[in-house]
């Protein structure tokens, strides 16, 4: 007698759930280790740790400051300080105009940490209503719904959000 081979049952939807059902297993075991290994803000965030320090700065001394590199460095230096392994660190430029850096103040007094999982959530959801919406416009809610499953196991979208 011989033995089934796994997944010969499959059809075509079937095989498209189990792709995406390993493409989101990769990603949450890429997460999970990145973070285990080099703390959250090292390998996931390093973006975002630039905004937040512009805008501590920016609530504690003024926005004129938020674009000074000395202020830069200290101040992202000293929220990186917080995360494992953070040898050879070198501070990233804000390169933005003072009202982009409104949303991470308002985000600022929460921590470092808390506000980067804070605005990951927020542009998580407001990928999914936007392309949920944009989509609708087009084509019927099932297709809309299975779209917005591709684009979030898009590997630039993974990137992006993480």
């Amino acid at each position: 007698m011989r033995a089934k081979l796994p997944f010969q049952h499959l059809d075509k939807t079937g095989w498209r759930n189990l792709a995406y059902a390993g493409i989101g297993i990769f990603y949450l075991i890429h997460f999970s280790l990145g973070i285990i290994q080099y703390g959250s803000l090292k390998i996931f965030g390093i973006d975002y740790l630039a905004f937040h320090g512009a805008a501590r700065i920016a609530n504690t001394v003024g926005y004129p400051a938020s674009y000074d590199p000395s202020w830069l460095s200290k101040v992202e230096g000293s929220l990186a300080a917080h995360e494992p392994s953070d040898a050879g660190f070198s501070p990233n430029p804000a390169p933005f105009l003072p009202v982009f850096l409104i949303p991470f103040q308002i985000l600022e007094p929460l921590g470092i940490s808390l506000a980067y999982w804070a605005w990951t959530l927020v542009n998580l959801i407001a990928l999914i209503f936007y392309t949920y919406f944009f989509v609708s416009k087009f084509t019927d809610q099932k297709a809309a719904l299975k779209l917005i499953l591709f684009v979030l196991l898009f590997l630039p979208t993974y990137q992006t959000l993480i």
